[in-house]
């Protein structure tokens, strides 16, 4: 069972000021939509969100474990549900948190549809999202490994494509500024080998924090993921943030792990994000969704 690491040491750290980034690496200027696919990629899976209800023919509202049905993980004060959680409107998915009684609710979606790379075959990953921007929000876009062929499931490998924390604090520099998102590859104390390869000069290596140049909360803005058979690289806005090798591999074992599902969730606490305390009078809160899209490359024989 996954539990998110503690970041209580991150209060100690003092983030220098870095430059603005420049340069879409991806291969292209973004399209009107805000997208920046690489030349030669194909459209295999996406949902725009422009229909009046969720699509459940698409998308899980809880993940995969527990035969589908675990609606929190470790140490989140939200549990995940079907009450309004899911908005649909204006051509985009609001995934939404309330506060209901002692505790929150709060939405998410797991991809029924699933995938992972090859050696001759790459996908690139696309979701363009505004942040919410209430203390103690955690909303993240991320891969989880899904059901073997012979129908094994564990937790890990893990590839986070952006996780994003307010938590209100006026340090100085601040903590968690609205300009700042975490990326990273999970290796679980160094059990999936995983090397960095090129990190951006306004990413911060010790805890995999991106300095971008706007506010996330305030507009919508497009993170992307180019997934190899042997590498992640990590795009926001079309600027390549992070480059590292990853193996699509358990852990505890090191056999290929199951395909990969796509996940977007809206939790609320936890060791992170409610580190600092939770703001309540900014409910309900929501991680809004334009769309997403998913593009594979297969490489010439």
């Amino acid at each position: 069972m996954k539990v998110k690491p503690s970041y209580s040491a991150l209060a100690a750290i003092a983030l220098i000021a870095l430059s603005s980034p420049s340069g879409a690496e991806p291969g292209q200027e973004p399209s009107d939509t805000g997208s920046y696919v690489p030349s030669g990629y194909s459209l295999v899976f996406n949902d725009e969100f422009n229909d009046t209800q969720l699509n459940r023919a698409k998308w899980a509202t809880r993940y995969i474990y527990a035969n589908g049905t675990l609606d929190h993980l470790v140490g989140e004060a939200q549990v995940y549900r079907d009450n309004d959680n899911h908005l649909m409107h204006d051509g985009m998915l609001s995934l939404t948190a309330r506060r209901v009684g002692s505790g929150y609710e709060s939405g998410m979606i797991r991809s029924l549809w699933e995938f992972k790379p090859a050696p001759d075959t790459s996908y690139y990953l696309e979701a363009r999202a505004r942040m919410p921007a209430g203390k103690g929000v955690w909303p993240a876009f991320w891969l989880n490994s899904g059901y073997t062929s012979t129908g094994r499931l564990n937790w890990g490998p893990e590839i986070d494509i952006f996780e994003f924390v307010v938590d209100g604090i006026e340090e100085n520099p601040p903590s968690r500024p609205k300009n700042m998102v975490h990326s990273n590859a999970i290796t679980h104390s160094g059990k999936i080998p995983s090397t960095t390869t090129y990190t951006h000069p306004n990413y911060q290596r010790v805890w995999n924090l991106f300095r971008a140049d706007a506010d996330l909360t305030a507009g919508f803005h497009t993170y992307g993921l180019l997934w190899t058979n042997t590498e992640v690289s990590f795009y926001v806005d079309g600027v390549l943030t992070n480059t590292r090798t990853y193996p699509w591999i358990y852990d505890s074992d090191g056999t290929p792990a199951g395909p990969a599902h796509i996940l977007l969730n809206l939790a609320i606490g936890g060791d992170w994000a409610g580190r600092h305390g939770i703001d309540d009078s900014a409910f309900p809160q929501a991680l809004d969704i334009d769309w997403v899209r998913v593009y594979s490359r297969t490489a010439a024989r």
